[in-house]
């Protein structure tokens, strides 16, 4: 890029590079008058990122200077450059002039990252599995209402939560290290918590009054009753559970993983501890009502911790935390920009949101077909959409650690890096979807009488097992593309091949299979596996020919934009 037409200010003069070629160091001397330290706005955040892969990071795409007392300090609401900033900026190439090697290199960063994680994502597939086995075995009215419950959780709790943290996962991991000099990480999470907390007024006002619409739709009144207590209970904890999305997607964006296992691990045994206290002990056991109580005093430790970590220096201390996230958590303090700005959240949470009702909304329209369905379809239902989350639960954070990764190179400006998390996360999730597949059909009739000892719903889940095994291989990739997507912001796109796959194709097959043709399940799980296959093949064959260039420039311009857009707010 020619140095005159990078978008700095005049006053900011860049020296000539000499000597400078493909295989050395760029070095760069910024100068600046007094009069631009006084006026230092984010507009120069469009100057060439200086970008260096560093040991040193937590998300191996910093930049730093040449000292180690660099004066490189976030401030409150205002861009701190040193004065004499000194940074090299080092190709990919020089890093993996070997593709193969750096696929290999890339896949042990993501396995090291996601493995403390994997942990904690093991405590809360074993909570959401006690949490169904204890309901399943409470009798089946209680395990039919709680699956119509979390039907409403699907399509009007998740899009919310999901579709925010959809948002952060491109703005925060772009903007850790393409606007590294600036608040505009911490401004994003408050804008984020801002938006959640005011569209969560909706929420409360339906799943509070549940019971009362939900006793007039249904047939069944028992199940409407458990449905209807439920969704009233679960607000607290769903709301919790919110904030704790938005938090945690702040610290994965700055590769900070450690604490987040902690926080899980503890969060996860509270539940389970309250599981065993109010639902399992027959002695101190309030039935069905305890279930979604012990979620919400879970969901309400993890985040009362995790604000305390982010709080506390000598908690980060502890955990060795290599990116200090500094005093930016926004009970610290609040930029007077957190309730302007929404409308790029909203840019990105909006086609998130999109996707969450193409794929988990997907499986709790099979629910809603299921109750129209005779031998305890719903049931069976429930338990199969719980087995989905459960593996998705446990692999996820695979996905979290290659979406910012993805981000946060091409926040850098790194081209061959994001091509290689894309390869090597590719390989890492085709060797998941392996072992899953192996795993539905071999035990089928092991995990089966886990979830209920009804035999007529044990029998029917293991007639299902191959069906669900071939959706979960196609499923597990899709999830992992549609992030990388996010990562790099192209929601929309991600958006319309799930509209596409699912409500046009995939859904009306799997109904009229189900429904009109009498194959009951197995007709809504084919419907399945043709939306997640043309999800995953299509998203796949569009990841595989990305101009990394392109999405690149995009990424600069976006962050140019909202620098600009936020200078003149001020």
């Amino acid at each position: 890029m020619d140095p005159s037409n990078d978008g700095k200010s005049p006053k900011v003069q860049e020296t000539e590079i000499a000597g400078a070629n493909e295989d050395s160091p760029i070095e760069l001397n910024l100068t600046k008058s007094e009069h631009e330290k006084e006026q230092e706005t984010l507009l120069e955040i469009s100057s060439p990122q200086i970008v260096i892969d560093s040991p040193r990071s937590g998300v191996e795409i910093m930049d730093y200077g040449d000292s180690e007392d660099n004066l490189e300090v976030k401030m409150e609401g205002e861009l701190l450059q040193d004065e004499y900033s000194k940074a090299r900026k080092m190709s990919i190439e020089e890093i993996f002039a070997d593709e193969r090697k750096g696929i290999l290199v890339e896949m042990k960063s993501i396995t090291i990252k996601a493995l403390p994680l994997m942990i904690g994502g093991l405590f809360s597939a074993f909570t959401l599995f006690l949490e169904t086995s204890t309901i399943g075995k409470l009798g089946k009215k209680q395990l039919a209402g709680y699956g119509m419950a979390h039907i409403f959780v699907v399509f009007l709790g998740y899009p919310l939560k999901f579709g925010i943290i959809g948002a952060l996962e491109t703005l925060c991991s772009q903007a850790h290290t393409g606007m590294k000099h600036t608040n505009m990480t911490e401004i994003y999470l408050q804008r984020a918590i801002a938006l959640f907390v005011c569209l969560m007024v909706f929420n409360f006002g339906v799943w509070t009054t549940s019971p009362l619409w939900l006793s007039r739709v249904v047939k069944d009144k028992e199940i409407a009753f458990y449905a209807g207590r439920y969704l009233q209970l679960y607000i607290p904890g769903f709301f919790s559970l919110g904030l704790l999305g938005c938090i945690r997607q702040y610290l994965y964006a700055q590769g900070i993983v450690k604490p987040i296992y902690f926080v899980a691990v503890i969060g996860s045994s509270v539940t389970i501890l309250s599981l065993y206290v109010l639902v399992i002990n027959k002695s101190t056991s309030i039935g069905f009502i305890g279930v979604p109580i012990s979620s919400g005093l879970g969901y309400l430790t993890m985040l009362s911790i995790l604000i305390m970590f982010v709080r506390s220096s000598k908690l980060k201390s502890k955990f060795k935390v290599l990116n200090p996230i500094r005093n930016f958590f926004p009970l610290n303090y609040i930029s007077k920009d957190v309730f302007m700005g929404w409308d790029q959240i909203l840019k990105f949470a909006i086609p998130s949101m999109i996707l969450v009702y193409t794929t988990s909304g997907t499986n709790e329209l099979a629910s809603v077909a299921a109750t129209m369905m005779k031998d305890n379809a719903l049931a069976v239902q429930s338990v199969l959409n719980t087995v989905t989350r459960l593996f998705i639960m446990f692999f996820i954070n695979f996905a979290i650690i290659s979406t910012n990764r993805m981000g946060n190179a091409l926040g850098a400006n790194v081209e061959q890096r994001a091509r290689i998390i894309f390869k090597a996360s590719t390989i890492i999730f085709v060797l998941i979807a392996i072992v899953i597949f192996i795993f539905l059909i071999s035990a089928a009739n092991w995990w089966g009488p886990l979830f209920s000892k009804n035999k007529n719903i044990v029998g029917y889940i293991e007639k299902l097992a191959p069906l669900v095994a071939v959706t979960m291989v196609f499923e597990i990739i899709g999830f992992l593309y549609t992030g990388l997507l996010r990562g790099q912001g192209r929601q929309v796109q991600a958006a319309k091949i799930k509209i596409f796959a699912f409500y046009l194709v995939g859904t009306p097959i799997g109904w009229i299979l189900g429904l009109y043709f009498g194959w009951n399940l197995k007709g809504l799980w084919i419907g399945l596996i043709i939306g997640h296959s043309i999800t995953t093949i299509t998203m796949g064959y569009i990841m595989y020919n990305t101009d990394w260039k392109v999405e690149i420039q995009k990424c600069r311009d976006r962050l140019q934009g909202n620098a600009k857009s936020d200078y003149k707010r001020a």
